[in-house]
């Protein structure tokens, strides 16, 4: 599974999906296995984006075209919220409940039945591949599967070498729910990877 555009503000996420996936495409795939792709999961809010653009404002938009922040919406302890997400409440909204959102609901949806073993989330500017778990400082019991995946696309990186951390470091040490990493590691049990 490869997850972009939650945050429509992080192109750069939307046009390595697309890379990747033309990579995949090339390369080919097993018969036995399929790949998902969702190259734009927040569309309401990336035409935002564009339209801003279009006319000459610079404006910061995370969510979605209901003010949520999509990324704090998945079913994985949604609701937990760190003392930045308390401080700037608008920033962080999480919905009115897990899966509130309609991107959020269509994404769990099409994947109810599906078994995701690997999923990569792609966003945009921290140089750094996240693993979970975002919801809690304890490590997951399978911390070091996912620190070898991260190392591995960590030191694929070309120009400048990404560090590789438990998501709830990269808000200093502040735990988050409703977090995608967390949902496919909880939900499917998947390798679940968040690119920064």
């Amino acid at each position: 599974m490869v997850l972009a555009g939650l945050h429509p503000n992080e192109w750069i996420g939307i046009e390595t999906s697309l890379a990747l996936l033309d990579s995949l495409i090339e390369a080919g795939v097993d018969d036995d296995r399929s790949i998902v792709v969702i190259p734009i999961a927040n569309p309401d809010g990336l035409l935002r984006v564009e339209r801003n653009l279009r006319n000459h404002r610079r404006r910061f938009v995370r969510h979605n075209a209901r003010g949520v922040d999509l990324n704090r919406n998945f079913d994985a302890r949604w609701g937990h919220k760190n003392l930045l997400a308390k401080v700037v409440p608008w920033v962080y909204r999480g919905g009115t409940h897990a899966a509130s959102e309609p991107e959020v609901s269509a994404i769990a949806y099409m994947l109810g039945n599906r078994r995701v073993d690997r999923a990569v989330s792609l966003h945009s500017f921290g140089g750094v591949v996240l693993y979970p778990s975002a919801h809690s400082l304890w490590p997951i019991a399978d911390r070091d599967e996912h620190r070898g995946w991260a190392k591995r696309i960590a030191s694929a990186a070309a120009d400048k070498p990404y560090r590789v951390w438990p998501t709830s470091w990269f808000s200093a040490a502040m735990t988050m729910g409703g977090l995608e990493v967390d949902w496919f590691h909880e939900r499917h049990g998947a390798v679940s990877l968040l690119v920064e």
